[in-house]
């Protein structure tokens, strides 16, 4: 029972790098929900710069899984937790910087 946290956490970052992942190969505006509500210039370009910020997201969750697997003591796991929360807060204010002008 001491390693459901890192798991969990790899089970997330894999299923939102696998959504990032189908996003990018297929470039379909249908993947993304709701796409019809925002005016986007080009649904490829979109599709595509969308995946790149979930890959990005889902990359603290991996990284902070992985280092959960390190250890059960506290200072691991919030060694662990603030890998996972200060990955998706600097990958979601980068894509804001990445999406700007898009829409």
């Amino acid at each position: 029972m001491e390693n459901v946290y890192p798991i969990m956490l790899l089970i997330f970052g894999g299923a939102v790098m696998l959504y990032a992942l189908l996003l990018a190969v297929y470039k379909d505006r249908m993947f993304i929900p709701k796409i019809e509500m925002a005016k986007v210039k080009n649904a490829e370009v979109y599709a595509l710069k969308l995946a790149k910020i979930l890959a990005w997201i889902a990359a603290g969750p991996i990284a902070g899984g992985l280092i959960g697997f390190i250890g059960a003591t506290p200072l691991i796991r919030g060694i662990s937790t603030a890998c996972a929360l200060g990955g998706i807060s600097l990958a979601i204010w980068r894509g804001f910087n990445l999406m700007h002008g898009e829409y």
